[in-house]
């Protein structure tokens, strides 16, 4: 028996049955009577518990939300591949991005980061990417960064004394090797100040994967969402309206990291 399959060509959503596409006037694709689809968009096969099936149609609203487009940003400095492969592992398919027009036509948002801020910003300019970065993300589009996604967003970094995106008030020091050994790299406990959709299934206190030489210093205390030691307290994740980005690695972080992400497509 042929199986409906839902496309998404760019940013358009099309559902197909053997090699034939119908639209119906209504703005709702016809499923041929099949109450069994399966979704081409790395979600595999689905059921009818899975799509809300009425009638042989398929809402379009809930086959974009379903096919929805997940760009994780490419600047050949990240770690975008790794991302990536955590969203397939939970059933979802990332995009690599590298484009203004990729990104305009985005659901979500992730920026992965390894390296420095001045690296990272200046592989963003160079790509032409920071204009509709900004500008997608004060339209409501969610959007996710990743340890040196984190720390760009805020005024300066020490790290070679740079300006950053200036998404939010703060700074962005280095831990003193007086204290501690720098970089941090390996597991450490986070603590969340408050609950939050994105924490959902994630205990209050949990351990994930560092590795960093500096951390943000927020001055809006409030936006911190989650909070660790290391040699000094410091700001291990933060979330302000569709925003969100950790210190950590969610992908290395694994299930608890794991579910983080799934929260965040979930957003």
């Amino acid at each position: 028996m042929p199986r409906a399959r839902v496309r998404r060509v760019g940013a358009r959503t099309t559902l197909r049955e053997s090699d034939e596409e119908e639209q119906t006037d209504g703005g709702e694709f016809r499923a041929q009577g099949k109450t069994r689809v399966e979704i081409a968009c790395g979600l595999g096969p689905a059921n009818e518990s899975t799509l809300r099936v009425v009638r042989g149609r398929v809402s379009i609203r809930l086959l974009a939300r379903i096919a929805a487009m997940i760009a994780v940003v490419d600047y050949e400095a990240g770690n975008a591949p790794s991302v990536v492969a955590a969203l397939r592992h939970i059933g979802h398919e990332g995009s690599l991005v590298s484009t203004r027009e990729e990104l305009e036509a985005a659901d979500k948002i992730i920026l992965p980061g390894v390296g420095s801020a001045g690296a990272t910003l200046d592989s963003l300019k160079k790509l032409d990417l920071l204009g509709s970065l900004e500008s997608r993300t004060r339209a409501g589009v969610p959007f996710l960064g990743i340890c040196v996604g984190l720390q760009v967003l805020f005024d300066h970094s020490e790290e070679g004394d740079v300006p950053c995106l200036g998404w939010f008030r703060g700074r962005v020091r280095r831990f003193s090797s007086a204290s501690v050994r720098v970089p941090q790299i390996g597991w450490n406990s986070a603590v969340a100040t408050r609950s939050h959709p994105i924490l959902e299934g994630v205990p209050r206190e949990s351990h994930f994967y560092f590795v960093n030489s500096y951390y943000v210093v927020p001055e809006d205390a409030d936006l911190t969402l989650c909070g660790a030691e290391y040699g000094v307290p410091f700001t291990a994740m933060i979330a302000r309206d569709n925003v969100f980005a950790t210190q950590f690695h969610v992908e290395k972080s694994g299930p608890l990291g794991l579910q983080i992400l799934r929260n965040f497509v979930k957003s």
